[in-house]
């Protein structure tokens, strides 16, 4: 697997979500809807641009939290689409955040997982992660399960890999593969990634995100009480919890 910055800036990495609307649609969308949510538990949601480089402009989701994610993060790309990561300590979860403004700004949206298999046993007390490839697509509509059109996913359980899909494959998709005997082998991070570009997503590309030297990602902040048992950590500290 080839991750955005070769892995240095996992787990934030390790999911991203897209929607196929452009950054300021987005983010002026999101800072309604958010500070709504927020407003009854006397919770500020801030706003800034953000520039510098895609490593920059992630880091500044520092610190990571457990319990609560506290910061969001939109990031122009080179194409029509806008990518989103917040600061969980064991990764971005953008499944909700993406579903939810896909259907109500009316476009498509995109959760791409690429979370290399590390585990070294199946036991309690093992170390590393378990890996998972996954390609989740909404849309502005409902569908079989709220607005999921496509979902493509390779996962290890543990004691044994799962591949599981639903929904209506798209033309570029490999059918044939998804046959095969060897579970593990019915989909991998370069069929993922030939989808994602099907779709005109280049996610393990950096030069793909801020386009120009203009571009600035969008920064959202909750300001105000916290859970109180949410704890913080560096980008180093929560990559160690994961080897």
């Amino acid at each position: 697997m080839h991750l955005l910055f070769d892995g240095k800036l996992a787990p934030v990495i390790f999911r991203i979500g897209f929607l196929e609307m452009d950054c300021r649609t987005v983010a002026d969308f999101f800072a309604e809807w958010e500070r709504g949510i927020q407003k009854s538990r006397g919770v500020g949601v801030e706003r800034r641009e953000i520039s510098g480089s895609l490593e920059q402009v992630l880091r500044a989701l520092a610190p990571l939290t457990s319990m609560e994610r506290r910061r969001y993060i939109f990031v122009p790309t080179g194409g029509s689409w806008t990518a989103f990561f917040d600061n969980g300590h064991q990764g971005s979860d953008p499944e909700s955040v993406i579903s939810h403004m896909a259907m109500h700004l009316g476009c498509r949206g995109v959760k791409v997982v690429a979370i290399p298999d590390t585990r070294d046993g199946e036991h309690t007390d093992a170390r590393g992660r378990f890996g998972t490839i996954e390609l989740q697509v909404y849309g502005p509509e409902k569908t079989h399960f709220l607005n999921y059109m496509r979902t493509i996913q390779l996962s290890n359980q543990g004691d044994r890999w799962v591949f599981t899909e639903t929904g209506t494959p798209f033309p570029f998709e490999d059918a044939n593969q998804y046959k095969v005997r060897r579970v593990r082998e019915r989909f991998s991070f370069e069929l993922l990634n030939r989808y994602a570009n099907a779709l005109g997503l280049q996610p393990f590309d950096e030069s793909f995100y801020l386009p120009s030297p203009h571009s600035s990602a969008v920064l959202f902040e909750k300001i105000g009480p916290a859970n109180p048992r949410m704890e913080e950590y560096s980008f180093e500290d929560a990559r160690r919890l994961f080897t």
